[in-house]
């Protein structure tokens, strides 16, 4: 997923057999860290100090994400000592086979598409908000220009919008890489949780996996998210955490 971003222009990708990192031109910490590690104790701070380095003059915030293959073992500890905080600690990695996938009825009422152009980007944009407890932020929203790179036209990824007599209600955001369909900001408008939405938004991804020949669905839950994806057939394989530096003002999760 991280190495698509190069697709978005002014955008940084380092893709080196020991360390992935990015910088793409967003204040959004998900567009801008580091998300593979194999090195040494003392590579390891140096590369902390490169990322750190690069990123934070452009006031970006930085997140370094963590999961079973990631070295040093003291990856963690070696943030932390470099200024970073934990913002999100033992997350479950969940997997499931696409011919395992377990489908409840589809909600009545709910229309669900894939964002063609930029005013389905902003419902998207929207639902997720909402659904995350942000404001709105329609095209100024940090990840607009991102993702109409990324995820409109034939990019490497796809935004799927739910809508309810024209409401967005609900979101997925789907990548494909490594023979597997990357399923990310699952959501729900709180007022519409309950209906099934968040599940058919997910199953969006999965069918659009499935058409770009994958064979298996991987994702990161929420606690909110988790018996959802259980109900679908996703079972936890491993951990992961990720880790923020964060910009003086910045909100962290921006």
């Amino acid at each position: 997923m991280h190495r698509d971003f190069a697709r978005v222009p002014g955008a940084e990708v380092h893709d080196e057999p020991a360390l992935l990192w990015y910088a793409v031109p967003s204040r959004s910490s998900w567009l801008n860290g580091a998300s593979r590690t194999d090195l040494s104790g003392p590579a390891a701070d140096k590369a902390i100090r490169l990322v750190v380095d690069t990123i934070q003059p452009l006031g970006r915030n930085v997140k370094w994400h963590l999961g079973p293959s990631t070295r040093p073992n003291d990856l963690a500890r070696r943030l932390r000592d470099a200024g970073f905080e934990p913002t999100d600690l033992d997350i479950p990695g969940m997997a499931v086979s696409l011919d395992a996938v377990m489908r409840p009825p589809q909600p009545e009422g709910l229309e669900l598409d894939a964002a063609r152009d930029e005013t389905d980007l902003v419902d998207w944009l929207d639902a997720f908000d909402h659904s995350f407890g942000s404001e709105p932020k329609g095209r100024d929203h940090p990840w607009f220009t991102p993702f109409a790179h990324l995820a409109l036209g034939d990019g490497p990824c796809r935004l799927f919008v739910g809508r309810v007599a024209g409401r967005p209600v609900a979101c997925s955001l789907a990548f494909v890489g490594g023979g597997a369909v990357g399923l990310y900001g699952v959501g729900t408008v709180p007022e519409f949780r309950g209906r099934g939405y968040g599940s058919a938004a997910t199953l969006a991804g999965i069918d659009w996996g499935r058409d770009q020949a994958v064979d298996l669905a991987i994702l990161h839950a929420s606690e909110l998210g988790e018996p959802v994806y259980r109900r679908l057939g996703f079972e936890t394989l491993c951990e992961v955490s990720q880790w923020i530096w964060a910009v003086p003002d910045l909100p962290v999760r921006s």
